[in-house]
């Protein structure tokens, strides 16, 4: 099962995205791996790869429908990771595909 998780959460994509191994993405995803699955915290693969600084893996989620809008536990979306750890081109990408600058987490706070 391309889905399944492990005890964080992660499925194989999630750890595809993490380690930025592009080529295992594409196959997981040609294979049928959910690229809206979330880990223990929320996070979909996208998150994961704003964390990683990739913006070419980044790009191929979006393309596969990934949802740029949805937020993780802590009500973060994929631009306030990419804020977080200061990845400006993944930000820039985001933005370009429609990210919002002005939406709030849980605590109040815009990614930038």
């Amino acid at each position: 099962d391309l889905n399944k998780k492990v005890n964080s959460g992660y499925t194989p994509l999630h750890t595809a995205c993490r380690n930025n191994y592009i080529n295992i993405i594409k196959c997981l995803i040609k294979h049928g791996a959910d690229v809206t699955v979330k880990d223990n915290n929320g996070h979909t693969p996208l998150h994961i790869a704003c964390c990683f600084c990739s913006k070419k893996i980044v790009k191929y989620l979006i393309e596969q429908r990934a949802d740029i809008y949805i937020k993780n536990n802590y009500g973060q979306k994929p631009l306030h990771i990419a804020c977080h750890y200061d990845h400006e081109n993944i930000v820039k990408c985001l933005i370009e595909y429609g990210a919002d600058i002005n939406v709030k987490d849980n605590n109040g706070l815009t990614p930038l």
